[in-house]
């Protein structure tokens, strides 16, 4: 057998494993979802087209939906004070987090980016 490279510690191969981890559970929710609508819709041609009409929706609506709400609550000028902008950028994070793609790229990011501190605003 051959080896090249640098060996993994046993932090990178903690980290692996709570990334497959999160992997199998991610999935594990759409695999969930389709199987609900499989047994809600009699046709299988509706639960596919609700299935992906939902993931959709998480996917790249939530994210347009929670930046455009936390706009319309908080609405940032050129001439905003700091506190009206964090609260913005604040709003507009906590409501994209009810979408599963969200969480999923926050915690996949914090776990194979062993560099990152925070996901939120940071102020220097």
């Amino acid at each position: 057998m051959i080896v090249t490279g640098i060996l993994p510690t046993v932090e990178e191969l903690m980290r692996l494993l709570a990334y497959l981890t999160l992997t199998v559970i991610y999935i594990s929710f759409w695999l969930a979802l389709s199987m609900l609508f499989s047994v809600a819709f009699r046709q299988t041609s509706t639960s596919a087209l609700a299935g992906i009409a939902v993931w959709l929706f998480l996917a790249i609506f939530a994210a347009l939906l929670a930046s455009m709400t936390a706009k319309a609550i908080y609405p940032v000028v050129d001439n905003s004070d700091v506190k009206s902008i964090i609260e913005q950028a604040s709003l507009e994070q906590a409501l994209s987090r009810f979408s599963p793609a969200t969480l999923y790229d926050e915690a996949v990011t914090t776990l194979l980016n062993p560099s990152v501190r925070t996901l939120g605003l940071v102020m220097v």
